[in-house]
């Protein structure tokens, strides 16, 4: 208890913690709110065509999710060796990390683009027996299909970017982004002008566009720039076996991680488009309404992994401690704040809506139930993706993550929602029993401290 007096502090009294953190947060904090403002928009102006419209875009983006998180997974494995390697100056590891993360995501692209492409209507049926959902998901699966191999390029690049304290670039570039998306919406969702409305298609050739100028925008600045991620055509075959060992060795388990949990939430939200297509709709906006309230989070949990793995990679382990236990303080405190905010929102947000009452009310009990997990959902945030991967402690944290959602959330939402058939508000309570179970291990293996791991020496 003596500790956690002095360390709260010494915390308030650090105005060099609040400022590195900041300078890194603020900056990925605004590239997700371009980013999840991007997708209300689109949610926004679909849901003007109906409920119908809404579910059909939020299925097919469950593709994208499962890429994302694919993504996600091979590029913040390659981020624990980056950050470390920017920490200790080594620029041929740094280069070596993204390499290597570029050809593994590039394939999942390819992959996941040839699915889309070819046989959309095949993957949605898994998800829903509706063939107006089907038939208008698979106008645009297809679309948004061939855009994966760009996000592809823009997902690794960032990640390297933001490793080495480098995250104005990739906010300035989502920005285009969203610009872009946001004017080719209006124009071929509705129809103005010359422009044809072309409804859910139009949202998806949007997107499209969007993504690729997004890729060829940031490529063009990294290389102007000379940034040291830059990389030459050698250096995408330069890579060495040694560094691919210790890469699987380490990234294995966050990829697996990621895997998991992408297969857990496919799972529930299967749960949720069997219960009907107005609880699903209520589950996916509730979703976009959530990560608005996560954006800030996910600055500072970027900018915790940086600040951590750096300070690993630099040899400065005890200031790396330091600046873990600052986090795991200071997430769930902000979380409460975020909570109580979100709470009196919760039936003020859904009437931006074009839904049914009945998906209203579903919204509106989702996120209080929301608000009321946050504390938990935000330490469990920092804890995996800022303190346990910057530390290399990548295989506790898939234990934590997998555990999490397949041993408690997806069994709770499939006895709560279609076995029991009970409201939506416990249906969504009950899977988030796992943020409080996470939250219990995670702090026991801060306060073990056999989370740090130096993983390039």
């Amino acid at each position: 208890m003596e500790y956690l007096k002095q360390l709260i502090r010494q915390i308030t009294r650090d105005t060099l913690f609040f400022r590195s953190m900041l300078s890194i947060a603020l900056p990925i904090a605004l590239q997700n709110l371009i980013q999840s403002g991007l997708n209300m928009i689109d949610t926004l102006m679909i849901g003007r065509l109906g409920e119908t419209e809404i579910a059909a875009v939020a299925l097919s983006n469950q593709i994208f999710f499962l890429l994302v998180l694919i993504l996600f997974g091979i590029t913040s494995g390659a981020s624990v060796f980056a950050s470390q390697y920017w920490g200790s100056k080594d620029i041929k590891g740094l280069k070596e990390s993204l390499s290597l993360s570029l050809l593994l995501a590039g394939g999942a692209g390819l992959i996941f683009s040839a699915g889309a492409v070819i046989f959309p209507a095949a993957i949605l049926s898994i998800y829903s027996k509706d063939p107006e959902v089907i038939r208008l998901g698979s106008s645009y699966l297809r679309i948004v299909g061939t855009s994966y191999f760009a996000t592809t390029i823009t997902f690794s690049f960032a990640a390297s970017l933001r490793s080495t304290g480098r995250v104005k670039l990739t906010t300035a570039v989502s920005g285009v982004s969203i610009a872009i998306n946001t004017g080719l919406n209006f124009l071929l969702i509705f129809g103005i002008g010359p422009f044809p409305a072309m409804g859910v298609r139009g949202a998806a050739i949007a997107t499209a566009i969007a993504r690729a100028a997004e890729t060829i925008v940031l490529l063009l600045f990294i290389y102007r720039n000379k940034y040291p991620s830059a990389l030459s055509p050698g250096d995408l075959v330069n890579i060495s076996r040694t560094y691919i060992r210790k890469y699987f060795q380490t990234s294995i388990p966050v990829i697996l991680n990621e895997i998991f949990w992408s297969f857990g939430i496919t799972a529930i939200n299967l749960v949720f488009a069997r219960i009907s297509t107005e609880a699903l709709a209520s589950f996916s906006i509730s979703d976009t309404i959530s990560k608005l309230f996560m954006i800030f989070f996910f600055g500072t949990s970027g900018a915790c992994a940086v600040m951590v793995g750096n300070r690993i990679g630099a040899g400065e382990e005890s200031r790396a401690v330091y600046y873990a236990h600052a986090y795991a303080i200071l997430a769930p405190l902000l979380g409460l704040l975020m909570g109580s905010i979100l709470f009196p929102l919760s039936s003020v947000l859904p009437r931006l809506f074009n839904i049914s009452s009945d998906a209203r009310e579903g919204v509106t009990s989702i996120l209080r139930v929301l608000a009321f997990f946050m504390p938990f959902k935000i330490f469990n945030w920092h804890m995996i993706v800022g303190i346990l991967r910057s530390g290399g402690d990548t295989r506790y944290s898939l234990y934590m993550e997998a555990g999490g959602i397949w041993l408690i959330a997806v069994p709770a939402a499939l006895i709560t929602g279609l076995v029991f058939h009970m409201p939506l508000m416990i249906i969504y309570a009950s899977l988030s029993v796992e943020e409080i179970v996470k939250f219990s291990f995670g702090f026991s293996r801060l306060k073990s401290g056999k989370w740090l791991k130096n993983v390039i020496n």
